[in-house]
C-alpha cells in the first residue's frame, strides 16, 4: 500500500511540476519569439551554425565542470583517507591490484551481487583489513542498470562457518518479490527485517541475537547516513551495502557498523 501511495503522490508531483514549467515558458520564452530579429535575413543565414555552437559550447562546459567536480571530491576523499591513516586506491590507478583484489573478495561473499569497485580506502583491522569502498552493483545476472553505493567489506575468519550467503536488509514494501526469504520467526527483528539465504538453518545460526539486537539499534537510532543499508554475510566475510556517501566524515560510521557485526558473530 505505502508503494502505491508514493506512485500517486510521485505522479501528481510530476504533474504540477510540468504545468509550472509550461506556465513559466510561455510567461518567458513567448515575448522572444515576438522580436523582430528572428525574422531577420541575419538571422536566417546564422541560426543553424549558432544552434550547433551552442550545443558544442554547453556540452564542453557540462562536461569540463562535471570533471573539475569529480577531481575535486576524489582529492578531498583521499585527504581524508590519509588523515585516517587508510590506504587510497583509485580504479584507473590499481597498480598494486588492490581493487581487483577486492572485487574477487566481494564475488566469494557475496556471489548474488555483482560489484563495479571504483575506490579503495584500506582500513588496518586486527590481523588483516577491512575495505572501504565507493563501486556500482546490481543483482548478478539483472538487465536494470547499475546503482552508485557505498561499502565496507571485512574478511574474517569468523565468516569460515557461513557457507552461503545469508543476506539482512529492512523490510520494505517489496518483500514479496524476494526470493529464498528465511523464517525467523514471530520476532521484533523479523517485523522490521528480511533475512535470505540458500541455506536457512545456516542463516538463522548466523543471525544471532546479538546480531539482531544491534541491527535493530542501528534501525531505530540510526548513524550517520546509515538509515538505508542492507548486510551479507558470506563465505569469509561480511559486506555492508548503503547509498553512495556523500560526506566523508559518514565513511567511520559505516565501518564501525561492519566492525560491530564482526564482532557479534559467535
Amino acid at each position: 500500500m505505502r508503494v502505491i501511495y508514493f506512485f500517486f503522490f510521485l505522479l501528481l508531483f510530476l504533474l504540477l511540476f510540468l504545468g509550472l514549467v509550461s506556465a513559466g515558458f510561455q510567461f518567458l520564452v513567448e515575448p522572444i519569439y515576438d522580436l523582430e530579429i528572428w525574422n531577420s535575413p541575419i538571422w536566417q543565414t546564422v541560426r543553424i551554425p549558432a544552434i550547433v555552437l551552442a550545443v558544442v559550447l554547453g556540452l564542453t562546459l557540462l562536461i569540463v565542470v562535471t570533471s573539475r567536480s569529480s577531481k575535486k571530491a576524489e582529492r578531498l576523499k583521499k585527504q581524508f583517507a590519509l588523515s585516517q591513516g587508510w590506504v587510497y586506491t583509485a580504479g584507473y590507478h590499481d597498480t598494486d591490484g588492490v581493487v581487483r583484489s577486492v572485487a574477487a573478495i566481494l564475488g566469494r561473499v557475496s556471489p548474488d551481487t555483482e560489484f563495479d569497485v571504483r575506490t579503495v580506502m584500506t582500513v588496518r583491522h586486527g590481523e588483516g583489513n577491512a575495505f572501504l569502498l565507493d563501486c556500482l552493483y546490481r543483482e548478478r545476472g539483472s538487465r536494470f542498470k547499475h546503482d552508485y553505493g557505498s561499502a565496507c567489506l571485512i574478511e574474517s575468519d569468523r565468516f569460515v562457518g557461513v557457507g552461503s550467503e545469508v543476506y539482512i536488509a529492512p523490510r520494505s514494501g517489496l518483500d514479496a518479490l524476494v526470493p529464498r526469504k528465511v523464517d525467523m520467526g514471530d520476532t521484533e527483528f523479523a517485523r522490521n527485517f528480511i533475512v535470505c539465504s540458500r541455506q536457512p538453518e545456516e542463516a538463522l545460526k548466523a543471525v544471532n541475537e546479538s546480531i539482531q539486537s544491534f541491527l535493530l539499534e542501528q534501525k531505530i537510532a540510526p548513524s550517520s547516513g546509515l538509515d538505508s543499508f542492507s548486510v551479507t554475510l558470506g563465505p569469509g566475510g561480511i559486506v555492508v551495502l548503503r547509498g553512495s556517501v556523500k560526506a566523508n566524515e559518514e565513511w567511520p560510521a559505516l565501518l564501525h557498523m561492519a566492525r560491530r557485526i564482526e564482532s557479534a558473530l559467535e
